[in-house]
């Protein structure tokens, strides 16, 4: 091993060039990049994943920025590929100095990167971008004996703390605000929340290419969903309102769902339906009266059977949403039970959507963990006790399992409300 790279340790790890940009992708198994030393895309998911499950539960934004070189090829053809290798590993450093301690800076992929702003709206996120290009592009960047003029397009968007989607889906949102960014000419700032004002006319349709009128429907369709469950969500947050010991219930939830779910190697695609029908699971409860749903100890016969229909009435106001149909099975039948004693259908066992034991047991965790008018908050040991209990009569045997081996492994995990 030469001198000069007796810093670098002695893994395993692949490099190339990008076909387009020519920019030199080194990743390692550590998780980092080992150009930039920042996190590598896998590590920046993880890690992505993990700030936005905090910033749901403090009620809190993110926000995500995409940093892309303009003409990064160019700089590589004119002053040689060693010289594009030190410009991302300049632009990489002045990040990770410029940003915070909470923001989570990675190398996006080749001459592209990626920072999550927990507790940041898209508008701040903007002028920390606008800041952020004045530092670092304003001015020439000398290397050497060379002096040569660098910028870069930025693309962001944000994520609401009561609007569940995949860490992908946001990406792809800021990913969509730098294409713009780049079509504009470079060296701009978008944000995604101001692409509705970019709908292409009749005129720009007819003369656009095939590939175009499919990303701008695909990106139309996104922004119709993320409307549509915002409002739905605006529902539930109506339904926790009127209780103030459920309040921010079905975002915990989700979130319980989220690890159970994980800890059972739900797919990725099916862990984010788990995902969004937790966080609608109790929109039906908008039809309960609130003598029933703010009442002070047991409920009469009559009042639990009113209780009962709410995962009805929630797929009646949920059922016109195509795009919700992996959803929908999964908020109708988190009520039933592993003996088949439980509502609306009476399933039993395997009849049960996965989805909706898993469910039905992340909802049952964040009642024992929570204070009610009618009990207070069970302890670690009360809701192990009450887990082992009814294992295989109310609950999956395997899921569980799984809650307590999160238990046992996370104990701290568990919110106190």
């Amino acid at each position: 091993m030469s001198g000069n790279a007796s810093n670098t340790l002695s893994i395993d790890r692949t490099q190339r060039r990008c076909p387009k940009c020519s920019a030199l992708a080194t990743t390692t198994t550590e998780g980092y990049d080992s150009l930039t030393g920042l996190l590598n895309h896998r590590a920046f998911l993880d890690a992505l994943s993990r700030a936005r499950g905090q910033c749901r539960r403090r009620n809190e934004r993110l926000a995500l920025i995409l940093i892309d070189v303009d003409h990064f090829r160019r700089i590589n053809q004119a002053h040689s590929h060693a010289v594009g290798d030190r410009v991302l590993a300049w632009l990489g450093a002045s990040l990770g100095r410029l940003g915070r301690a909470s923001d989570i800076v990675s190398r996006h992929r080749w001459d592209r990167f990626a920072v999550a702003l927990p507790g940041s709206c898209e508008t701040q996120t903007c002028q920390v971008a606008g800041r952020w290009a004045r530092q670092l592009f304003s001015r020439p960047l000398v290397m050497g004996d060379r002096t040569f003029s660098v910028r870069a397009s930025f693309g962001l968007a944000d994520t609401s703390p009561g609007f569940v989607e995949s860490e992908q889906e946001l990406i792809e949102r800021a990913e969509h605000a730098l294409t713009v960014a780049k079509q504009r000419g470079g060296g701009c700032i978008v944000g995604f929340s101001a692409l509705p004002n970019d709908a292409p006319s009749r005129q720009r349709l007819d003369q656009a290419s095939l590939e175009a009128v499919s990303r701008w429907i695909g990106t139309t369709r996104h922004q119709l969903k993320r409307a549509y469950l915002e409002s739905t969500r605006a529902l539930v947050g109506a339904v926790e309102a009127k209780d103030t010991y459920t309040r921010r219930h079905s975002m915990r939830v989700s979130d319980y769902a989220e690890t159970l779910g994980t800890r059972l190697g739900v797919p990725p695609s099916q862990l984010e339906s788990l995902k969004t029908a937790a966080v609608l699971h109790d929109v039906g409860k908008i039809g309960i009266p609130d003598a029933i749903l703010r009442k002070r100890g047991p409920l009469t016969r009559s009042e639990y059977d009113v209780v009962k229909q709410h995962p009805e009435t929630g797929l009646r106001i949920l059922g016109h949403a195509s795009f919700l149909s992996a959803e929908l099975p999964i908020i109708r039948h988190h009520h039933e039970r592993w003996d088949g004693l439980g509502y609306p259908s009476g399933l039993a066992g395997r009849e049960i959507p996965f989805g909706a034991r898993i469910l039905a047991v992340a909802d049952s965790l964040d009642a024992m963990f929570s204070r009610r008018s009618y009990k207070k908050r069970f302890d670690v040991a009360g809701v192990r006790r009450e887990l082992l209990r009814c294992a295989g009569t109310q609950w999956d045997p395997d899921v569980v399992q799984a809650a307590l081996q999160w238990l046992d492994d996370s104990p701290e995990s568990f919110t106190a409300c």
